[in-house]
């Protein structure tokens, strides 16, 4: 479950499955009596009597190296089933999700920048103590490095991880390359877009696995950024993660990007 940690003597912020709520109210829900039919590859998709409705994810604070490291009630909220936006999400973003999920969207940034470097939004079955299995969706507001550039990166960085073999995937019609492993050190952390610096820094797009986690890391190329999806283990034993991948990839194959 990612956390924020210290890291060479500063903050590094993990995006997680834990930040804070912004208090800001979320968008009015619709109905829960509202129309879904049945997508390709059993995903879901609202009618067009509910498009008309769309929510938004529930906002959560933005992160940054002066936020309290651990904060109370900063966890992803209970959604109901439906089709969802993310306003803050630097890509117009459109993602449905079966009953028993939680979900939020937020950002993060530099220490004294004025505006946010990342945006996430972040989906987790279990509850808001104890995620069992988690979806994190990141992108950079900024240009980004190449997906081959990414996932070089995310797999040569730091110890405690091991990898299987990079393939090729395509989700919501935008190709890209995925890799699974396990965190077989004490933990290990994921920065997929900041560079590498000699001095320790706040990285904040940082993102931590604990010991035992299983995970899969997709970097996709959409139109020109490449977006990265974390999907994580959390407290789900190893033994059910294939399971919770099949639900994990219905829901990324009903990630619509209108623009």
């Amino acid at each position: 479950m990612r956390k924020l940690i210290a890291l060479g003597g500063s903050i590094v912020m993990l995006a997680a499955l834990a930040l804070p709520a912004s208090g800001v109210a979320a968008a009015p829900l619709a109905s829960q009596h509202d129309n879904f039919m049945s997508g390709p590859h059993g995903a879901m998709f609202f009618t067009a009597q509910a498009a008309g409705r769309l929510r938004q994810l529930p906002m959560l604070r933005t992160r940054s190296p002066g936020h309290d490291v651990t904060p109370r009630g900063d966890r992803p909220r209970p959604l109901q089933p439906g089709t969802y936006a993310a306003s803050i999400f630097p890509i117009a973003l459109r993602i449905t999700v079966p009953a028993g999920w939680r979900g939020g969207q937020g950002q993060s940034k530099q220490l004294a920048k004025p505006s946010s470097s990342f945006g996430w939004v972040v989906l987790s079955q279990g509850t808001a103590a104890r995620a069992r299995g988690a979806i994190t969706i990141v992108t950079a507001y900024g240009r980004t490095p190449s997906v081959a550039a990414v996932v070089a990166g995310l797999r040569s960085r730091g110890r405690g991880a091991t990898y299987g073999p990079t393939t090729s995937v395509k989700i919501a019609d935008f190709s890209g390359r995925q890799f699974d492993g396990n965190i077989a050190g004490q933990a290990h952390v994921f920065v997929p877009f900041s560079p590498r610096l000699r001095t320790a820094a706040f990285y904040p797009d940082a993102f931590a696995y604990d010991q035992g986690e299983a995970f899969r890391i997709l970097a996709l190329d959409l139109r020109g950024k490449t977006v990265v999806v974390f999907l994580e283990s959390a407290a789900l034993p190893a033994e059910q993660f294939p399971s919770f991948l099949a639900s994990a990839h219905k829901i990324l194959g009903s990630l619509r990007f209108p623009g």
